[in-house]
């Protein structure tokens, strides 16, 4: 699906090990071989089956049953590409245990889970994931997020708020009263706009900027609040060539938090791609002042003063 056109009920998630959701889980993994023209990817499947609960309906249902097949295939490729890592991805001092949980957060911009099959019977929701992955590939963007920090510190965020929302969920279920529903829908939002987010990043990951653009769209029509979800947007949009429009995307993060230093940046480089060297100059001075590296690097270069 492309930028701007309509939408379909399609999308990915992950979960922490800490949720639960009431979740009855009907588990299994495939794996099936598919050559390319330049490389052999393998399709990775996972089943997963939500029971509800009287605070849910069919949307909410399909959600958990998402999130948790995503989690399992999240898990399933970072369990493969690890031994393909750096020292086993315990480079940098991390610990075992550190460099299993960053390699889990990085993953999830390294792959992009469908639903493949689905079903609702008015009790339980069950879908069928699908990601079709290169592991030498995932493994060496894996490599490259650890060496970019505004793309692992967007991935570790998303953890953070992943795990946050499903713990106010978990705690909303536990109480399963018909009136705190309103509450658990608002969080069951914010879930579905972090499934659209992560699935935003596995396509940045890709370089398909069409539809990261299109997915991080559904970020933020469904949590406005979200500011790596506008960020990113406005990336996957000048990597477009929509200059303007990521301008827009840009200055919505700097409402949000008015010294966020790549946002500078993103509207710096805009205007330098629409011709505009004083906007440019302008906007990362201003980025460069906040402790951004690449407005340094750039202003520096051109011998100009921040």
């Amino acid at each position: 699906m492309k930028y701007n056109q309509a939408l379909s009920a399609n999308g990915g998630s992950r979960h922490s090990n800490i949720v639960t959701f009431a979740l009855t889980a009907v588990l299994s993994a495939t794996l099936a071989f598919c050559v390319t023209a330049n490389a052999e990817t393998i399709k990775v499947v996972k089943e997963s089956s939500y029971t509800a609960t009287r605070l849910d309906d069919q949307g909410t249902s399909r959600i958990h049953a998402m999130y948790q097949g995503r989690r399992l295939l999240v898990q399933e490729v970072a369990d493969k590409i690890q031994p393909m890592l750096k020292d086993g991805g315990a480079a940098f001092g991390k610990t075992p245990e550190e460099a299993k949980e960053e390699i889990l957060n990085l993953t999830a911009g390294a792959i992009v889970a469908d639903v493949t099959d689905d079903k609702w019977d008015e009790t339980a929701y069950y879908v069928k994931m699908t990601a079709v992955v290169d592991f030498k590939e995932a493994a060496e963007s894996v490599e490259k997020f650890r060496l970019n920090g505004e793309r692992k510190r967007v991935l570790d965020d998303l953890r953070v708020r992943e795990d946050a929302v499903a713990k106010k969920i978990d705690r909303l279920l536990a109480k399963n009263k018909k009136e705190i529903k309103p509450d658990y829908m608002a969080q069951m939002e914010i879930l579905s706009s972090l499934e659209w987010f992560a699935r935003g990043m596995g396509f940045l990951g890709k370089k398909n900027f069409d539809q990261a653009a299109f997915a991080f769209d559904f970020t933020t029509k469904r949590d406005p609040d979200n500011m790596n979800g506008w960020e990113m947007q406005g990336w996957a949009l000048f990597e477009l060539g929509y200059y303007a429009k990521a301008i827009g995307k840009f200055e919505t993060v700097l409402k949000l938090n008015p010294k966020f230093a790549k946002a500078y940046e993103g509207i710096g480089f805009s205007w330098g791609e629409l011709g505009d060297l004083n906007q440019q100059v302008d906007n990362l001075r201003i980025a460069a002042k906040l402790g951004d590296k690449r407005a340094q690097d750039f202003l520096n270069e051109k011998t100009l003063t921040w």
